[in-house]
């Protein structure tokens, strides 16, 4: 899944984030991510995910984009 760039919402809406453990596992998945679309991006900032890890993650992942492809949205 993880060369799938829309993959990665859906999947973080499955994982029990109560479960360190769970947690702890997507942390290290996600690193392994391939780069996203801007989409996806803003997704991982939208209030659905809370989590401080995925945040801070989609702000590294938004760095990587284009004026362009922001402006979009």
């Amino acid at each position: 899944l993880t060369n799938i760039p829309e993959a990665l919402p859906k999947v973080l809406r499955s994982v029990n984030w109560n479960d360190y453990l769970h947690a702890q596992d997507m942390y290290t998945l996600m690193r392994e991510w391939c780069e996203l679309k801007a989409v996806h991006v803003l997704q991982l900032v939208s209030g659905f995910f809370l989590d401080p890890f995925i945040r801070e993650f989609a702000v590294e992942r938004m760095a990587n984009l284009t004026d362009a492809e922001l402006l979009m949205y």
